[in-house]
């Protein structure tokens, strides 16, 4: 069949979204072809490599005088070509190209379509980024929203076959990481002092989930697996966590003394080798409580100051899967459930508490090893000084890492922003409680 070109570019904006880098909108081509439309987006990329995001928008008009309307993700699904990821080219025109659904093939031509093309600064990425897991091209996507995100928020190869992840603000805050001596099981190990890091970094949305884990070629060491929801599940008992490729029973443990070093041949280094991110890993320990907390110094993160009354402990309900509520409302038995089944906190990260621990890269620094972390800490800390990207202690009597969050099994005193807990209690127990969430920095998610 013969292919029609259209050329339209007076219904293609185009966002000029800083000085440097910066996008000049070219055109958008509509050719119909006997396999159905295909869209071609191009535009000219100026001043440096920019994170380049592309959103599709319909008219409610047929003469395009109307108000303009994203199609979303969750109808537009997949951008290929130079969309949504790091673009390079500078200078010349590039292209992105949509291949839309049979049920928009009437609509295009009919209301007009325009794409508005975004050039987002290296430092400053969009909020959403998603990996594929699966070695297929285009590994590493990023996202303004989760309105855009392919197939839509709801799009459960996010929790199975992608690893979908949001930017955390933390550059440059101090803020307090620990617990105040009143809040309830208050914890010597909880050492109040004030804290900075220096950088953003993404955290991925939900916890490592078991269809994740078998993605990435992980052995599934999960006692609850075999469910029909069981890849939704968050990965437990992990064996010896050595997705990392280190045993973290032993001195060969490399962090902070070689820093996000991990095998070749571990789960974390497949991973690392299909995206291309350098320090995807856990996170530390004030990674993960920056993150948690999502700018909340109370004990729960929707804001709520835990306590024994009913009222504290039906907020805890809402956000967290404990001893208190683990029973699952599909299979009737105590259980981690589904990821991102309770409410999330204000960045969007589902499960920070309860559901399953998550491991830190921290050596343990808590009961014995206590006064071992405080000497990590700014000296004056105790008077206010601001510790600087705390990595933990480089060596303690007992080589094990920090786990955070608290899970399924535990009491509610445990699922706090503040709690601190040794990995080492039955972490080979035949109860499945510990997992993992990744987390990476900006700079090497945009490289």
């Amino acid at each position: 069949m013969k292919k029609v070109f259209f050329s339209i570019p007076a219904m293609l904006a185009f966002a000029l979204f800083a000085e440097t880098p910066h996008v000049d909108s070219d055109m958008v081509s509509v050719v119909r072809g006997g396999n159905g439309t295909t869209v071609k987006i191009s535009y000219t990329l100026t001043g440096e490599p920019a994170v380049v995001t592309i959103d599709l928008q319909t008219n409610t008009l047929s003469d395009a005088s109307g108000e303009w309307v994203s199609i979303n993700g969750e109808g537009m699904g997949f951008l290929g070509g130079e969309a949504n990821k790091v673009v390079y080219e500078l200078g010349g025109p590039v292209d992105a190209y949509w291949f839309p659904p049979a049920s928009f093939s009437a609509g295009i031509s009919a209301g007009g379509l325009r794409g508005v093309v975004k050039a987002w600064p290296t430092n400053s990425p969009p909020d959403y980024m998603a990996v594929n897991l699966t070695g297929a091209k285009n590994v590493v996507r990023f996202y303004e929203s989760t309105a855009l995100l392919p197939g839509g928020f709801a799009n459960p190869e996010y929790k199975t076959t992608i690893l979908l992840m949001r930017k955390i603000p933390a550059a440059g805050v101090v803020w307090r990481m620990g617990m105040p001596d009143d809040e309830y099981y208050a914890s010597s190990n909880a050492v109040t002092h004030k804290v900075m890091l220096t950088e953003d970094y993404y955290a991925g949305v939900y916890e490592m989930t078991q269809g994740q884990l078998t993605a990435l070629g992980g052995s599934n060491e999960s006692s609850f697996q075999g469910y029909d929801d069981s890849p939704f599940r968050p990965a437990e008992r992990v064996k010896h966590f050595t997705m990392r490729g280190q045993s973290w029973s032993d001195s060969t443990y490399c962090w902070p003394e070689k820093g996000h070093d991990v095998s070749a041949t571990s789960v974390l280094g497949v991973l690392r080798a299909r995206c291309g991110i350098a320090d995807m890993d856990f996170p530390t320990e004030a990674q993960w409580e920056y993150a948690c907390r999502a700018g909340k110094g109370t004990s729960l993160y929707n804001g709520t100051k835990l306590d024994k009354t009913a009222p504290a402990i039906a907020s805890l309900n809402q956000i967290a899967v404990t001893l208190n509520n683990a029973t699952d409302p599909v299979h009737g038995v105590k259980m981690p459930y589904v990821a991102g089944s309770k409410t999330p906190n204000a960045w969007g990260l589902y499960d920070m508490l309860g559901n399953v621990y998550e491991m830190c890269l921290d050596r343990s620094g808590v009961n014995a090893n206590l006064e071992a972390y405080k000497q990590t800490l700014t000296p004056g800390w105790e008077t206010g000084a601001v510790t600087t990207n705390p990595a933990g202690v480089a060596s303690t009597s007992v080589q094990r890492l920090i786990k955070r969050g608290g899970a399924w099994m535990d009491t509610v005193d445990y699922c706090t922003c503040g709690v601190r807990a040794d990995g080492s209690i039955n972490y080979q127990g035949a109860e499945g409680y510990i997992g993992c969430r990744f987390f990476c920095s900006v700079k090497e998610a945009v490289k």
